[in-house]
């Protein structure tokens, strides 16, 4: 899987393999595998609705890509995952 997400304030787009959060100086960090930040919440809730956001992009893309190969292939058989983009929102 291809996951690209755009931090917060739009200073980069990183391809993430792993997403965890963390507490840091009383703020929750949204961190990649590399410990990058990208976007930080006041609250754990806020941080957890964002992860939220996250997955159902996921679950969409993954279930409209392996609809449209059977589809065409007449299969169940998926060829190739293709790349998508998530941008982290500011607040």
């Amino acid at each position: 899987m291809n996951l690209w997400i755009r931090t917060q304030y739009g200073a980069g787009i990183l391809k993430c393999e792993k997403l965890y959060i963390q507490v840091l100086n009383g703020e929750f960090h949204i961190l990649n595998e590399n410990e990058f930040t990208l976007g930080i919440y006041e609250t754990k809730g806020k941080a957890l609705e964002v992860l939220d956001e996250i997955q159902e992009k996921i679950n969409d893309i993954y279930k409209d890509y392996l609809m449209a190969c059977m589809k065409e292939k007449g299969t169940y058989e998926v060829i190739a995952w293709r790349d998508f983009t998530y941008e982290m929102p500011e607040e």
